[in-house]
C-alpha cells in the first residue's frame, strides 16, 4: 500500500505457504500385544496395531523426533486396573502382557508452541473413534472394550507463513 498519497487499496491477495528450511517434529510409536510382540516404530498417523483381528493393545511407547527441547507424556487406561502413572518419551505405557488390554489413553506435548497431538484408536467392535487431542480420552474406560490399533499426528501452523499482497489505485501490484 502507500501512505499519505491518497490513493486506495483495490484488491488484497491473501497466501498461506511453507517456510523454508522448517524442521518439523515427528511422533514414532510402537504398540504391543500378546500374538506379535512388539510393532516396528510407525511415524505421523501410519497405523500401529491391527485392525478387524480383535487382537488387543496392552502396551506402548510414544516418542518425539526433530525437536530437542521438546516432551511427549502419556498414560493409558488398562482393563479391570484403571489409569496408568504418566510416562514420558519413549517410556512404556500398559503392563506388555495379555492379561488386560488397553482401554482408553491420553497424551500430550509440551515444548512445543503452536503444534498439537492428534490421536485416534481403533476398538475392537467399534472401529475407529474419533480423533481425540491434547490430553483428551481416546477410546473408552470401564466398558471392556480394548483398543486394537492407533494413529498419533503432530499438527501445527509453525512450519507455515501468511504472505499478503496489495492492489494499490494507480501503481498495481504491491510485492508478496
Amino acid at each position: 500500500g502507500t501512505i499519505e498519497q491518497g490513493l486506495r487499496i483495490e484488491s488484497a491477495r491473501i497466501r498461506i505457504v511453507k517456510k523454508e528450511n522448517t524442521v518439523v517434529p515427528q511422533v514414532k510409536y510402537s504398540s504391543h500385544n500378546a500374538t506379535n510382540g512388539w510393532t516396528s516404530y510407525v511415524k505421523n498417523g501410519n497405523t500401529s496395531g491391527s485392525e478387524n483381528n480383535a487382537i488387543k493393545l496392552d502396551a506402548i511407547k510414544i516418542a518425539l523426533e526433530n525437536s530437542e527441547t521438546a516432551s511427549i507424556k502419556y498414560k493409558v487406561h488398562i482393563q479391570e486396573v484403571g489409569w496408568t502413572n504418566e510416562v514420558q518419551n519413549n517410556e512404556q505405557a500398559g503392563t506388555g502382557e495379555s492379561v488386560n488390554g488397553i482401554e482408553a489413553i491420553q497424551m500430550q506435548v509440551s515444548g512445543l508452541s503452536g503444534y498439537s497431538i492428534e490421536y485416534r484408536v481403533y476398538v475392537i467392535g467399534k472401529g475407529w473413534q474419533d480423533w481425540a487431542c491434547d490430553g483428551e480420552i481416546a477410546g473408552t474406560t470401564g466398558k471392556n472394550r480394548m483398543i486394537e490399533a492407533i494413529q498419533i499426528e503432530i499438527e501445527g501452523l509453525e512450519k507455515y507463513t501468511v504472505e499478503y499482497q496489495a492492489h494499490v489505485q494507480d501503481i498495481g501490484w504491491q510485492v508478496w
